[in-house]
Order: C-alpha cells, then structure tokens, then sequence
C-alpha cells in the first residue's frame, strides 16, 4: 500500500492544536471532520515520534485492516465476567500528513466506551492469561503482519453494538508505535 504523505493545515480538518485533545498519550488525539463528508475523523498528532515511525505504523494498520476486515472473524470477550462474541474490525488509517512540523494520522473517529472504561478490571483480571482473547488476537496480528510489537489492550478497543452486530473496534494496534 503506498499512503500519500501529505502537508496540510489542520484547520481544514476541523483541528485546531491550540485546544485541549480529547486524550494524551503516544499522540494526542482530536475529533476533527472530512471536508468532504462532514463525517467525524480521529486526528492523532505525534509529537515525539518521526514520519517514518507514522508511516511504517499507518501501513501495518491498513494492511491488517484488508486482511483481517473482511474474514468477519467473531472473538468472545468477558467484560464484567459476562461473555460478549465480538466481531473484530481494525479501524484503518486513511491519511498520513505532517502539520507543523509534526506528523499526524487520520482514521474514522469511533465513538463509545473502551473495554477499559466498561471493565476497568478486565486486563488484571485476564493478566498473563494466554488464551485470554486479546492475546490471542494480538498474537495473530503478529504473525500475519511480522511486526513483534503488537498489543491490543483494553484502552485501545471499543466495545459497540451496531444492527444488534457486537463489534470490536480496534482502534490502535499497540500501546507505543515505538515497540511496533
């Protein structure tokens, strides 16, 4: 896959730098929109990692995201201990710019709770567990791709209901694009 690597000035996306992110950590991420479509897209800005590092990370997620997208592949998770079968779906970067200086990534904005957020204790309660589904998958996703550094983990996953269709939204691939 070649992504395009573009200059462009955040304000056409609805970012503007100077406010709050809705989160901090690897990036900092914002809600911005497609100029095209009005839909909502996620705006991840990097601010201490290189392009190469973005882009190697961009293209291991989009090409996950072809592979694995349309398998239709069905996990459980027990969030709060209940079983949830969950259809897996990896949120694909679409865009990778640099704006400022700093390099960005551009993916649909999912919207909802994280495993996280909805079972605060499911990592611990699952830890060094090698059958637990997200290791599973994680393990999966790394021999598909050759990359050694993925890791779904409970922060990085929504948990949606779409059409009465649970789906696990995957929406970034690590904990640190550094560890890819």
């Amino acid at each position: 896959m070649g992504i395009e690597i573009s200059e462009i000035d955040l304000a056409s996306l609805g970012v503007d730098l100077t406010r709050r992110p809705l989160e901090v950590a690897e990036s900092h991420l914002y809600a911005g929109s497609n100029p095209e479509s009005g839909n909502a897209i996620a705006v991840k800005v990097y601010r201490g990692l290189n392009l190469d590092q973005i882009l190697d990370y961009a293209q291991t997620t989009y090409f996950l995201a072809e592979k694995i997208n349309p398998q239709r592949k069905f996990i459980p998770l027990y969030p709060n201990g209940e079983e949830t079968k969950c259809l897996v779906y990896i949120v694909p970067i679409t865009q990778v710019g640099v704006a400022n200086g700093l390099p960005f990534t551009v993916s649909d904005f999912v919207a909802g709770d994280t495993l996280f957020d909805i079972d605060s204790h499911y990592q611990s309660r699952n830890f060094g567990d090698s059958k637990e589904p997200l290791v599973v998958l994680s393990s999966q996703l790394r021999k598909i791709s050759g990359k050694r550094g993925i890791g779904i983990i409970p922060w990085n996953v929504k948990l949606l209901n779409l059409n009465n269709t649970n789906i696990l939204a995957v929406t970034d691939l690590c904990g640190s694009i550094q560890s890819l």
